[in-house]
Formats: structure tokens, C-alpha cells, sequence
């Protein structure tokens, strides 16, 4: 084989020199310089550091349109100076806005945050000073503030008052999740000490010869199973129980067995008052905080302890949204799970607030209950709140179910109901109903004159009688008017838009605002709180959109 040359490469060509690169002289680094920490006759203004789109400007602006007057009547005078309340409510709003939501990074913020620097005209309020307007005078005039930046916000055709969308959800409560107390557990530690008192108190009766001796002619009436513990009352007997034991020591007038006997007495006296009784009282004002909650955490007794998806039980608060063009107009927070429970308080709040009810309300099926949409009828607004199985209907499977109830025909001539083999269900009864939010309605209940030999029957009913079906009148027919609504052009309309009105919001804050557990505790701040994180996401709302306008010109 014939040698390659030694400057041919393997594909039978001359390799080119590369001309070697001389080595590059070593250069002395340069870096920006800074100015001396120096005074200068003209120095730069905060202001010129501050974007023309930072939401602090827009804070700024509105807050300064208005009316801070009750604001600035809940000082008083005297004593040392106070800072300024616009202030303070422009630095808080700014924080949450930036994502800062503690008192002590609130002040940090207030000495090293440019942006809170020049909302907050460099003052430097410490964290005690800040926790304390959020959680004191800030709570009785945040909603009227509110109300006044939505009606400016109305003004300036940021929001619209024809269609709101309301939506729930829940936010984490700053409370102990493992210090709970149970309302059903309460109730059985109670009896439990009920019923030790009761053995007790048999054990001071045995030992008597007869009850008169000590309660004259009174009856125990709580010694009975099953009765009512009277606190009160076993204590005024026992306080004489054990004022006859002493005058018996006074006047020597104790015998041998007497003294066993009254010193048997004494302990139990003893037990019950000092141990058992106060026990009751206990369980007693749990019972009490609880209320309708099935329970509540130590840390914070406004807390109502819901299930999450993830399977928890946590210590939660219910916040309730309505927006308009994906801005808050109205929110509220609440103790009840039920996003149905707190919708007509959440719209009475509304009209007390702006003074009007919104023309049409839009929310998804935790809202549609007959309550609800009674509530919507008689205050003249457009129901478009879906019911519990409304998209069920549309499916071929549930729309084709010879068994179900919703596929019935109804007579109204006749008042009777038609299955699907076209027999006969006759009105059997009406009966008065109250729902678990105590609304009172009517029930009627039909059922079928044969269903013997029927194809279907095994999978229409159980059991061996007729099938039997139940209508509440009322709900089927708002029921009715909801699905016309909802199914029209304009009900597909604002559907859709509802997947990205409330639900934004809820994002934003919990997402992009890191806005996932309340800082404060108590039902009162906790609603202080969220209308203040319900602005910030208002204002930081206006930046944005007024940013993408300028960009889009």
C-alpha cells in the first residue's frame, strides 16, 4: 500500500496551515463607577426611578381621589404624633401589591423598597405601628374605601355594572391545624361529665337516710337518667349541702356514722363543684363557638374547619368574589363551606355597599338553590346560575336514562308525571320542606298506578312497590328558567366568560401573588385582609392593562 505523504489528509488533499493566534496581552479589568456616598447639590429624585407603569402610581392616584374623612376622624389628638393614615393605607395596599404581607417586611419594605420608599414619602413606620392600623382603624373603613375606588373605577370604564360573575374559594386561616376542638366531641366529653355528676350525686342520696334531711322538701330532679343538667341549681343545693355540715361541726351535733358520712359527702361536694361542673361549662362554650361549625381551631375560633381536595382538614376561611372584566367589585369571607350559603348575603352586601344590584349574575352550580334563585327573582336580576347536573343533561348517556326522574313527562292538566314506558305517576301528597339553610318549601310526591311487567323496572326502582318520585314545584320551575337562560346566545356567552372572570382572580392571588393563607386572625380582619389583597389585585389589574394598551398603540 502506498504511504500517504505527510501533509495529504485522508481524503487525498493538503492540509492548510492554520496561522497560530499570538497570544493576547493581558488587559487590566474596568468596571462601572458608582457615585461617593457624598452630598451633591441637585440629587436625583425617587420619583425618576419609579416606572411610569409600577402599580404604586396608580395606588397613588386613585387613593388620593378619595374621601379619607372618617379615616382621619378616628384620631383623636394628643400624645405623640401620628403618621399620616393616607400613608399608611398607600404603603399597605403597595405591599400587598408587591407580594409583601407581613408587618415586619412591611417595614423592611418601607426602608429598602424604592417603590414603597416613594408611595410611602420615606416614612418608616416600625412592624407594631403598621400590624397595628391594619388590624385596628383599617378595619372599619376598608370597605367604604373599597367602594370608592370601584365606583372611580366604574367612572373611568374600567369595570362594568351589567354582568357579574361570582365565584368561592378557600384560603388557608392563620391558625394551628392540629389544636382543634370538635363540636360533636365536645357534646360527648359533656355528657360523659354529666353523667359522673349524676353518679355522684346518687352516691350522696344512698348515703342519706332520706332526702329531706339535707333538701327539705326538694327534689333531685338531675339524678334521673336522661335529665338535664342544671348547673346553677346543684350548686345552691350542694352550697347547703355543705352549710348543714358545717353548722353540724359547729354545734358538735355530729355522730360517729354522721361524720363518716359527711366527710364522704364533702369530697364528692368537692368533686363536682370544683372538677365535674366546671368541666360542663367548658364543653359548654365550645359548644357554643362552634355554633353550626362542625368545629374550630384553638388558635383562631372564627376558623371553620373544611375538607380539602387533597383529603385534608384544614382551618379555612370561604372567601366570596363577584367580578366585571376580571375586576373585584364585591368580596366577603365567611365561615360556611357551602358557596350557596353565603351567596345572598354576598349580594346584599353589594347593594348595601354600591346601592344597587347588578343587572345579571352569572355563577357556576355551587349557587344554584332554590333560595338563590328566589333571591334573584324578586330583586329583578337575570338568573344565570347553573343547578347541580346541568351539564349532565347534554350528555347522551344521562339525556337517554329510561330511569331518570328528569326524563319524565309531566301532565299539567292532570297533574300527573309519564315514565319513559308511558305509565301513569298520580300525586299522592304535598308536604311543607325546610332545606338545610332553612328555607322553607314544598314538596309533592307522585307515584306509579302499575309498574307490574315493566322491561325497565328492575333498573326504574327498588324494592317490590311502585316507583315513587319526589318534585319540589318551585325548584323545577327556577330550574326551567335558569336552563332557557343558560342555554340562549347570550347565556353560551357568559359562560364562557366565566371560566376567566372569577377564576382569574383566584389565580392571581393565589398563584402570582403567593396570596395563599390569611396573616391576620378573626372573621373581621381576615375580611379586612381580603379586600385589601381584592384592591391590590384591582390596581395591579389597571397596570397591566393600561400597559398592554400603550404597547398595543
Amino acid at each position: 500500500m502506498q504511504e500517504k505523504k505527510a501533509n495529504e489528509t485522508i481524503f487525498g488533499e493538503e492540509q492548510v496551515k492554520i496561522r497560530q493566534r499570538k497570544p493576547r496581552r493581558a488587559m487590566k479589568p474596568v468596571f462601572k463607577k458608582t457615585a461617593e456616598d457624598t452630598p451633591v447639590m441637585f440629587p436625583d429624585t425617587l420619583d425618576s426611578v419609579i416606572g411610569e407603569g409600577d402599580v404604586v402610581r396608580y395606588i397613588n392616584t386613585v387613593i388620593n381621589q378619595i374621601d379619607k374623612k372618617e379615616l382621619y376622624e378616628s384620631y383623636q389628638g394628643g400624645g405623640r404624633s401620628a403618621y399620616d393614615p393616607e400613608i399608611m393605607l398607600k404603603i399597605i395596599i403597595s405591599c400587598y401589591a408587591k407580594k409583601i404581607y407581613t408587618s415586619r417586611k412591611m417595614a423592611q419594605a418601607c426602608r429598602e423598597n424604592i417603590s414603597i420608599m416613594w408611595i410611602g414619602r420615606k416614612s418608616t413606620p416600625n412592624f407594631r405601628t403598621i400590624a397595628g392600623f391594619r388590624s385596628g382603624r383599617l378595619k372599619e373603613v376598608i370597605e367604604k374605601i373599597f367602594t370608592q375606588a370601584i365606583q372611580l373605577l366604574i367612572e373611568e370604564g374600567y369595570i362594568s355594572t351589567e354582568v357579574y360573575f361570582t365565584d368561592g374559594t378557600k384560603i388557608l386561616a392563620d391558625a394551628n391545624r392540629y389544636k382543634v376542638v370538635w363540636k360533636k366531641n365536645a357534646a360527648k366529653f359533656k355528657s360523659n361529665a354529666e353523667n359522673r355528676v349524676r353518679e355522684l350525686l346518687r352516691e350522696i342520696e344512698e348515703e342519706q337516710n332520706t332526702e329531706d334531711k339535707i333538701y327539705g322538701d326538694k327534689d333531685l330532679e338531675e339524678v334521673g337518667e336522661g335529665k338535664t343538667i342544671d348547673k346553677e341549681k346543684i350548686r345552691r343545693r350542694l352550697e347547703e349541702m355543705r352549710e348543714k355540715i358545717q353548722k353540724q361541726r359547729e354545734e358538735c351535733e355530729e355522730k360517729p356514722a354522721q361524720k363518716k358520712m359527711n366527710k364522704r359527702n364533702e369530697r364528692i361536694i368537692k368533686t363536682i363543684v370544683g372538677k365535674e361542673l366546671p368541666k360542663i361549662d367548658k364543653y359548654e362554650q365550645q359548644e357554643a363557638i362552634a355554633g353550626n361549625r362542625s368545629g374550630y381551631s384553638k388558635t383562631d375560633t372564627d376558623a371553620a374547619m373544611h375538607r380539602w381536595k387533597d383529603g385534608r382538614t384544614l382551618p379555612t376561611y370561604n372567601t366570596m368574589v363577584s367580578t366585571s372584566g376580571q375586576y373585584v367589585t364585591m368580596i366577603n369571607a365567611g365561615q360556611n363551606a357551602s358557596d350557596s350559603a353565603m351567596y345572598k348575603e354576598h349580594m346584599k352586601k353589594h347593594f348595601v355597599n354600591m346601592g344597587y344590584y347588578p343587572k345579571a349574575s352569572v355563577g357556576d352550580s355551587g349557587f344554584g338553590s332554590e333560595e338563590n334563585y328566589q333571591f334573584l327573582e324578586e330583586n329583578g336580576i337575570e338568573n344565570y346560575l347553573k343547578y347541580s347536573g346541568f351539564y349532565n343533561e347534554s350528555r347522551k348517556k344521562i339525556r337517554e336514562n329510561p330511569s331518570r326522574r328528569e326524563n319524565f313527562r309531566y301532565d299539567e292538566e292532570k297533574d300527573e308525571y309519564y315514565c319513559t314506558q308511558n305509565r301513569a305517576l298520580v300525586f299522592r301528597e304535598e308536604e311543607d320542606f325546610v332545606t338545610k339553610l332553612g328555607h322553607k318549601t314544598k314538596k309533592r310526591t307522585y307515584q306509579s298506578k302499575d309498574c307490574r311487567n315493566c322491561p325497565i323496572a328492575e333498573k326504574c326502582k327498588a324494592g317490590e312497590g311502585n316507583r315513587t318520585i319526589t318534585i319540589r314545584p318551585e325548584l323545577e320551575r327556577y330550574k326551567q328558567q335558569a336552563r332557557e337562560k343558560l342555554n340562549s346566545d347570550r347565556g353560551i356567552e357568559l359562560r364562557k366568560r366565566r371560566n376567566t372572570e372569577p377564576e382569574s382572580f383566584n389565580g392571581d392571588i393565589k398563584h402570582n401573588m403567593g396570596f395563599r393563607r390569611f396573616h391576620l386572625r378573626g372573621l373581621k380582619k381576615v375580611e379586612t385582609e381580603i379586600t385589601i389583597v381584592a384592591l391590590a389585585h384591582n390596581f395591579r389589574k389597571m397596570s397591566l392593562h393600561d400597559t398592554q394598551r400603550a404597547v398595543a398603540k
